[in-house]
């Protein structure tokens, strides 16, 4: 068998053409503001719970958070910072924001995307509720 003979010279490198770069996307950071709900049941201590939302979250999605949590209940009201009439929350198609708007003293949300912004801001809501059977069927005797 003959030997392969060796190819030609090696070539030289060329100086390659830069790459074209893309513009750098730039994402607009989140403009909601958010606050922590202290969800606090009246009369009864152990059922609180804190969650984080978005100041524009609807009233109605706060009642539905607390519908799943409880079961089947009725007449569920909602009280800003205080259980008084006057700080009842009753149009669900309001923001969290717009209620806070008409608080006085105002409340301020916290930006999270603000590193200043250390401090979280907790908000208390009171509600209430009955639920829709008295009687529960596990302590009905009479059944």
């Amino acid at each position: 068998m003959a030997k392969k003979s060796k190819k030609g010279a090696k070539k030289e490198k060329t100086e390659e053409a830069p790459v074209k770069l893309h513009p750098a996307v730039m994402v607009k950071p989140d403009k909601d503001l958010w606050v922590t709900l202290d969800l606090q049941l009246m009369n009864w201590g152990f059922m609180d719970q804190k969650i984080p939302v978005r100041t524009s979250t609807r009233l109605f999605s706060i009642r539905k958070i607390l519908t799943e949590r409880h079961g089947r209940i009725k007449d569920l009201t909602l009280y800003l910072t205080a259980y008084l009439e006057e700080k009842e929350m009753k149009d669900e198609m309001m923001t969290l924001q717009e209620y806070f708007d008409k608080n006085t003293p105002l409340l301020e949300a916290q930006d999270k995307n603000d590193p200043d912004d250390k401090d979280e801001k907790v908000v208390a809501i009171y509600y209430d509720f009955k639920p829709i059977s008295s009687g529960p069927i596990l302590l009905d005797w009479q059944c």
